[in-house]
């Protein structure tokens, strides 16, 4: 996605639960210091062979540089088991060059 310095952005977290019991995925966002999410940590709950979402809103600092790629990452668990760092999103601070 393409912002600007000081944008406010929805980010939508949809957890596909491939299994055949109720799962709950708990993630917390993570980027560059300075970036800020609310809320900072999302739980999402799915019945068996479906999909559920979550939304959080993500604050992109003032101060940051333009021409600049932010990875999102999701640290996550499901059902209380680590799942690691996921990359959930780029962010493009507009405004960017051809390489």
């Amino acid at each position: 996605m393409d912002s600007t310095p000081g944008d406010e952005v929805t980010l939508q977290v949809r957890y596909r639960n491939w299994l055949f019991a109720d799962s709950m995925v708990r993630a917390t966002f993570r980027a560059p210091e300075g970036w800020a999410f609310q809320p900072q940590i999302v739980e999402v709950h799915a019945p068996p062979k479906s999909t559920a979402p979550a939304t959080a809103t993500l604050r992109i600092p003032e101060t940051v540089k333009t021409d600049y790629r932010c990875v999102i990452t999701l640290d996550a668990s499901r059902d209380g088991e680590p799942l690691g760092e996921i990359t959930e999103a780029l962010v493009n601070v507009a405004p960017m060059k051809a390489h």
